[in-house]
This record gives C-alpha cells, structure tokens and sequence, in this order.
C-alpha cells in the first residue's frame, strides 16, 4: 500500500515538473541547463550504452533507430519548452536571442535529419559491417 503511493507521489511529481517546463513555469536559465543539456546528456549516455550493448546486427539497427527518435523527441520537446519559457522572459533582448537560437536549433535539427536521408550518407553496408566488428569483439570479450 504504501509502496504503491510512493510511486503515485513519483509519477505526479514528474508531471508536474514537465507541465511546469511546459507552461514556461521553470527559469529559463535552469530549463535550458538543467533541462535541455545535463538531461540530454543523460539521455544520450543512456542510448551510448543501449547501442553498445546491443549484440546482433538487426537489434544494432534497431536500436540506433530507437536512439535517433529518442533524441529526436528530447530535442523536439526542449525546443518547444526553451520558446515558451522565452515568451515569458521579462527582457526583451533574451527572449529574443533565446528565440532566434530556437529557430537556428530547428534548421540545424532538419538540416541533420535531410542528411541522414541522404542515401549516400547513411550507407546501410558499412552500418552491417561495423555492427559485426562490434560484435564479434563482444562476443570475445566474454
């Protein structure tokens, strides 16, 4: 019983800190340090070693997939939360330049992903083989 109400009072806590993030309720400058980058660094630590353990081939794929969208979503997310904290930025300077660096933050995610669709940049072959290389030493470390 009380076990289950920790895990309530966890879930609501979390939610309540990402409606706060959301309705620019958070300092900017905590949002954009705190938020964006120690958690997307967290985030991204996470996937580094999710990828690297991963053992055959199909489930290295898949899991640079999943990692890709996972970043993909944060960034999306925390972009959205840094421009509504902007608008309630009381200088209009910061909001500003805040939301200029927004917009460059979209270009610059776009730009990214029309690479990665680039058909000679993401080549699926050397992906298999390299993924085998991070097998094989896998599998021989054991």
């Amino acid at each position: 019983m009380a076990r289950a109400s920790l895990d309530e009072q966890k879930v609501t806590g979390l939610m309540k800190v990402i409606k706060d993030l959301w309705h620019g309720g958070v300092p900017l400058s905590s949002t954009n340090l705190a938020f964006a980058v120690a958690t997307g660094l967290c985030i991204q630590g996470v996937i580094f070693v999710i990828v690297i353990s991963a053992q055959h081939a199909g489930a290295f794929v898949a899991v640079v997939t999943g990692a890709a969208v996972a970043g993909f979503g944060h960034q999306l997310f925390m972009l959205g939360v840094i421009w509504r904290g902007a608008s309630k930025c009381g200088r209009p300077i910061c909001r500003n330049l805040t939301k200029t660096a927004v917009v460059l933050g979209i270009f610059s995610i776009s730009s990214a992903m029309a690479d990665l669709a680039k058909p000679t940049t993401f080549n699926y072959e050397t992906l298999r083989t390299k993924s085998a290389i991070v097998n094989t030493h896998l599998l021989q470390s054991r």
